[in-house]
């Protein structure tokens, strides 16, 4: 018979969000039976193979994946983005409540005894679940509307309870076959429907929409293992980058005081280092008329100007200050405030902080050694002993974190001064795996070695942080076509599982932040520290400060 929810359970599915996003791709084929695994059983299966770590909807597909609802398609595949049929989406449910029960003749005459799911089809009717076509059919093939899968649950949890009648979307009807489902839902806030006000019942829902959906309903069932817990965030590090570049113009007095001023944990900022050993606070290795312009040169006759388009390694201090620096706004970032003077040298920033009385705001300092090119930046143990010699004149030791593509810097460091925490950046290329040889951005390591793996370089190396970007392509988001994150639950359990913090870069949308927050990283490097604050208030964490 029928499994009814208990009481705790029912009252539970009122937090729960009945997902709304529209299908795109129909199904043609019908996924195999799901076995005999149980839920709760060790999972050993291996992943679908369009369902890797990091991918949308990937605990929720391995959920259903590791509690035997579904084996997938033959290929291996789950088809995340293709719509659920009405055989399949019965038998999903069937096999979730664990019903216990003997079909006789079949009920339906597309759906005859032997046919994929029809023991599944035939409890439904039984249960009266679903009672086919009015032609008497079934249509075990046909895609599943919002409004019928609505019914669908309604019907197999049997609540108590009568929809509130003052709940209601524009285009559903009390006429509307699956009204009281739908309102049911919404009424206990499992669906809400569309931004617009409206539920779309006539829509199809995917695969991958209904495996999200049931998991969630299993977290409610089981509180005592979620299939997505939410990962405990006491503090959690929002790091300004570049001094928040979508704010104002990168690198400049004014940007890191906004940023002190807004509220942050950490500003993060890049280095370069002058022919003459001074270390300036500017990303570029080469000057570029995207962000400064010549005004006149050091000296008379100076050979070497203009100095937009040399290297900063290659000029004097003297002759890079000469630049007027921000003195336009970036038209990739539209709201971004123009701030204009010479390009800061580092002890400048440090004042700064001193100056707002910031004395618990770190400063995440890359060295920006071009370990690729390096001809183009002062090379590596000049650049380290120049950024190390300025932290410590100036005593700021206590607040300054060191990261750097180069992992090569990175071990510098750490025998010159061991004290002070390390973080490897990556943007994943830069590992070049399978590629053959050591890659010259890791210090000597060899990523095959690892197989690939980059906690495992980060234990090797011994940070403690690693910051990977977030998914490619860089500017892309979570749910944009081709998008790829590139942080996964796996790389943070990982991590934290070997005492390494998660801190990706460079994040700007609002969704992204969502996305790897829940997958429980340790900060975030944005240029919209903004937008960020707001998603840490949305999420109930304890927001910086602000300085001054």
């Amino acid at each position: 018979m029928q499994r009814k929810l208990p009481a705790a359970a029912l009252a539970g599915l009122m937090t729960i969000g009945f997902l709304a996003t529209p299908a795109t791709a129909t199904a043609t084929t019908t996924p195999e039976p799901a076995g005999t695994t149980q839920p709760g059983a060790e999972c050993t299966a291996a992943n679908f193979a369009d369902n890797q770590a990091g991918s949308q909807y990937f605990d929720y597909v391995r959920w259903m994946q590791c509690s035997g609802i579904t084996t997938g398609y033959a290929d291996n595949t789950y088809r995340k983005g293709a719509d659920i049929d009405r055989g399949e989406s019965m038998a999903f449910v069937y096999r979730y409540l664990n019903a216990d029960f003997t079909p006789g003749e079949a009920t339906f005459p597309d759906a005859p005894a032997g046919s994929t799911h029809f023991e599944a089809i035939e409890w439904g009717a039984a249960e009266e679940i679903t009672t086919g076509y009015a032609d008497g059919t079934f249509q075990p093939h046909r895609a599943v509307e919002r409004g019928e899968f609505a019914s669908f649950l309604y019907r197999a949890l049997d609540p108590t309870t009568d929809p509130e009648t003052d709940v209601s979307f524009p285009d559903v009807a009390e006429s509307n076959t699956h009204h009281d489902a739908i309102i049911w839902l919404a009424s206990e806030d499992i669906s809400t429907g569309y931004k617009d006000g409206t539920f779309k019942a006539k829509d199809p829902i995917t695969r991958g929409e209904v495996a999200a959906l049931m998991s969630r309903l299993d977290t409610v069932i089981n509180p005592d293992n979620p299939e997505e817990p939410e990962v405990p965030q006491e503090e959690f590090d929002l790091q300004a980058h570049r001094g928040g570049q979508g704010l104002y113009t990168e690198s400049t007095r004014e940007s890191f005081a906004h940023a002190l001023e807004l509220g942050v944990t950490t500003l993060e900022l890049d280095t370069q280092v002058t022919a003459d050993g001074a270390v300036v606070v500017t990303h570029d290795r080469k000057i570029t008329t995207g962000d400064c312009r010549d005004t006149a040169p050091a000296m008379p006759e100076d050979p070497q100007y203009p100095y937009v388009g040399k290297y900063i390694t290659d000029l004097t201090l003297d002759q890079v200050q000469t630049l007027e620096c921000g003195y336009q706004q970036d038209p990739k970032y539209p709201g971004q405030a123009v701030a204009t003077g010479p390009m800061m040298e580092l002890d400048e920033l440090f004042e700064v902080v001193r100056e707002y009385g910031a004395d618990e705001v770190m400063l995440n300092i890359e060295t920006k050694v071009e370990a690729g090119a390096p001809e183009e930046t002062a090379p590596r143990e000049t650049f380290v002993r120049a950024v190390l010699a300025e932290i410590l004149e100036h005593a700021m030791e206590d607040q300054v974190m060191i990261q750097s593509f180069d992992w090569g810097a990175l071990e510098l460091v750490e025998e010159l001064a061991p004290t002070l925490p390390r973080s490897a950046l990556t943007n994943g290329d830069f590992l070049q795996v399978g590629q053959p040889g050591a890659s010259p951005w890791l210090g000597g390591l060899d990523a095959d070695d690892f197989d690939g793996d980059l906690v495992a370089m980060a234990q090797e190396l011994g940070v403690e942080v690693i910051s990977p970007v977030h998914g490619n392509p860089q500017d892309g988001a979570i749910g944009d076509e081709g998008y790829a994150p590139y942080v996964n639950r796996t790389m943070v359990d990982d991590a934290h599982a070997a005492g390494i913090d998660v801190i990706p870069w460079t994040v700007d949308d609002p969704g992204t932040m969502e996305y790897l927050m829940g997958l429980g990283v340790d900060g975030i490097i944005t240029d919209y520290p903004d937008r960020l604050r707001q998603v840490m208030r949305d999420r109930g964490l304890d927001l910086p400060q602000a300085a001054g």
